[in-house]
C-alpha cells in the first residue's frame, strides 16, 4: 500500500511554490526555483518534498511528452491572499487530499483531543495495523506530525508532541474558499451541510462561523436550501479541476 507522505514540508514552500505554478507555463522551467525553496540540504530529500508538494497542491498535466501547470484554484487563492490567510487552507488540502493524514488525523481526534500530548509510538502502532510494519510508515507519521507542527497545531518537543491549537479560527472569507475546494475535491457540488462537522477534513478547524458562512455567501457562491431535517449547499462556483 502507497504511504504517499515521503517527507515533511513547510507551508511556505507549497504558497510560493503555488504562486508560481501559473497555468500552461512548463513544469521543468520553474523546477529548480521549488527546489531552491526547499530549505533542506540533501537532494533526496529535496526530491521527496517535491513528490508530496506535486501529489497533493499541484496540478501537472503532460502534453507532448512534456508536463505543464494545469488550472489551480489553489494557484488563483495564492495570488489573491496573504500566506497568513491562505496558510489554514493548506492544511485543510492536505487532511482532504492525503489518505494517511487522514487516518492518523482520525486517530488523533479520537485518542488524544482531550490529552496533552499526542503519542507518535501509539499512533505508530495503528497506522502499522493499516499500512504494515515498514519503515516508511513509521517516517510518515513522524512527517505528519512535524507538519501539523508547521501548521501550528502541535508544539514539537525532543521526543514528543503537545498541542499548540486543537482546533484553528479561520475568517469567514477563507472559510468560503474551503468548502469551494470541499466541492471540488470531492467532485460533488450538493454538500450535505450537516456532514461537515463529521469530516475529518474540517476538524482542525472552529466552525462557529459556519451558518454565517452559508448565509453571508448564499445566492454569490453557492444556495444554501434549509428544510425541516436537511440542510444544503449547492455549489455554483463550479471551478473545473484539471
Amino acid at each position: 500500500m502507497i504511504v504517499g507522505l515521503d517527507r515533511s514540508f513547510k507551508p511556505k514552500w507549497v504558497y510560493k511554490m503555488l504562486q508560481l505554478a501559473k497555468p500552461d507555463l512548463e513544469y521543468k522551467k520553474v523546477e529548480p526555483q521549488f527546489l531552491d525553496l526547499i530549505e533542506y540540504s540533501g537532494s533526496k530529500s529535496k526530491i521527496n518534498v517535491l513528490t508530496v508538494i506535486r501529489r497533493y497542491y499541484l496540478q501537472i498535466v503532460k502534453k507532448d511528452r512534456k508536463e505543464y501547470f494545469g488550472d489551480n484554484y489553489l494557484h488563483n487563492l495564492s495570488l489573491n491572499y496573504s500566506y497568513n490567510s491562505l496558510k489554514p487552507v493548506l492544511l485543510f488540502v492536505l487532511i482532504s487530499e492525503c489518505p494517511i493524514a487522514q487516518f492518523l488525523q482520525s486517530k488523533i481526534n479520537l485518542l488524544f483531543i482531550d490529552q496533552e500530548f499526542v503519542e507518535s509510538e501509539v499512533l505508530h502502532k495503528h497506522a502499522k495495523k493499516i499500512y504494515g510494519d515498514r519503515k516508511v510508515v513509521t517516517y510518515a507519521v513522524g512527517y505528519y506530525l512535524t507538519i501539523l507542527s508547521y501548521f501550528d497545531i502541535l508544539e514539537k518537543h525532543k521526543n514528543s508532541y503537545s498541542w499548540k491549537n486543537r482546533q484553528l479560527k479561520v475568517p469567514d472569507h477563507i472559510l468560503k474558499e474551503m468548502l469551494i475546494l470541499y466541492s471540488h475535491i470531492n467532485d460533488r457540488y450538493e454538500i450535505d451541510v450537516l456532514r461537515i462537522s463529521d469530516d475529518v477534513a474540517f476538524s482542525l478547524f472552529d466552525l462557529s462561523n459556519l451558518e454565517n458562512v452559508l448565509m453571508e455567501y448564499n445566492g454569490k457562491e453557492w444556495a444554501y436550501q434549509k428544510r425541516l431535517n436537511t440542510k444544503k449547499v449547492i455549489i455554483t462556483n463550479k471551478y473545473k479541476r484539471t
